[in-house]
């Protein structure tokens, strides 16, 4: 009897075993990424499972203040997060990043060194930031739509056809948005002539009274007005330099013959960079390091470009980009375009903290 039994009891321990091995496997086989909306090609998450046998659950960030929320809880819950690089300078500093092992990126050799050099004066020696795309912020004008507005010729495009509020009182019938960031201070703090990051308290004072002109011609904030642009709701905003190529597209497929251009004011157009981090908290940072590097492959770095024509930080993917768009000037600036650039700064606690205040303030209309 003994016999018969014991072979049972280590067929049933060794099942046993086996579906806790398949479920801790199941568990270190899954990564949780958090991006932001249209922000990847739509066959990435795909090939990068099929590659690794990785499953990735794929979630859409709405801000970066979402995000910092998130990761100062110190129970983020994801495993590879998409922050801008003035916001994870604040956030390397509360230490919720893991520094990234580099070693396990071999990839890293097709960065652009540029980007590297700028991410690097918020993430010194780029412990824990890596470049993903980047870009500016500047002006997004539905020509066609907004001449209508205008009862004619529209004058050169620039941050007054927005922020002059006689301007913007002739333009509310075609759609007005503003991207929903506190950042937008900054903007028109460069607008106004001053400095787009001052530390001081009364100057993002002084923003938020400029904004309070054009509040009542303001139809909506959003951080993704691709849909409404391409439909024609809405026909001029602060917004993304890779936003504009996406918009024409949607509008062409859904046959409207629009005239969409994306403007860089001189002295006010902000530069921005997208970096990958891994939490903290993270439950599977090996996994995160394989994504990181998926990512950075000149090939897929390509695809992701090509697709959501934002700049890629992969130097090496350049070759395979469409053409139009490695020759946009919007997308792939000069560097004499990029010095009249200004680089979005981090914030003191105190003034972020205010900032916020007054944004939400400022889209309540009070």
């Amino acid at each position: 009897m003994a016999k018969s039994v014991f072979p049972r009891i280590v067929r049933w321990l060794g099942t046993g075993l086996l579906l806790v091995a398949t479920s801790m496997g199941h568990a270190q086989g899954t990564l949780k990424v958090l991006n932001w909306s249209e922000y990847i090609g739509p066959e990435v998450v795909a090939k990068f499972e099929k590659a690794t046998g990785i499953k990735v659950i794929y979630s859409i960030l709405d801000s970066d203040d979402t995000l910092q929320a998130k990761l100062l809880s110190g129970n983020s819950g994801y495993d590879v997060v998409y922050p801008s690089s003035n916001y994870m300078a604040k956030q390397i500093k509360a230490g919720v990043y893991e520094p990234i092992d580099w070693t396990k990126i071999p990839n890293k050799q097709y960065l652009d060194p540029m980007v590297m050099g700028h991410t690097a004066k918020n993430d010194p020696g780029n412990k824990y930031g890596v470049p993903y795309v980047w870009g500016s912020e500047g002006l997004i004008v539905n020509v066609t739509k907004a001449k209508q507005a205008w009862g004619g010729e529209l004058p050169p495009l620039s941050f007054d056809l927005l922020f002059n509020p006689e301007n913007a009182k002739r333009l509310q019938k075609c759609g007005i948005a503003l991207i929903d960031q506190p950042s937008e201070a900054s903007t028109m703090l460069a607008y106004m002539g001053r400095d787009p990051n001052s530390p001081k308290m009364s100057d993002t004072e002084d923003a938020f009274k400029e904004l309070a002109k054009i509040r009542p011609y303001v139809k909506m904030f959003s951080n993704n007005v691709i849909l409404d642009f391409s439909t024609g709701d809405i026909c001029i905003s602060t917004g993304w330099s890779g936003d504009y190529n996406v918009m024409k597209r949607r509008a062409k497929a859904a046959g409207k013959d629009y005239d969409i251009r994306y403007a860089t004011p001189k002295g006010a157009t902000g530069l921005w960079f997208t970096l990958m981090g891994i939490p903290k908290d993270s439950n599977n940072k090996e996994a995160a390091h394989k994504w990181i590097n998926f990512l950075l492959s000149p090939e897929i770095a390509a695809e992701i470009n090509n697709e959501i024509t934002y700049t890629t930080a992969v130097l090496a993917a350049r070759p395979m980009i469409k053409p139009e768009l490695l020759n946009d000037p919007f997308l792939f600036p000069t560097e004499a375009q990029m010095a009249e650039y200004f680089t979005f700064k981090p914030q003191e606690t105190d003034l972020l903290r205010a900032t916020n205040k007054l944004w939400l303030r400022y889209k309540s209309g009070r």
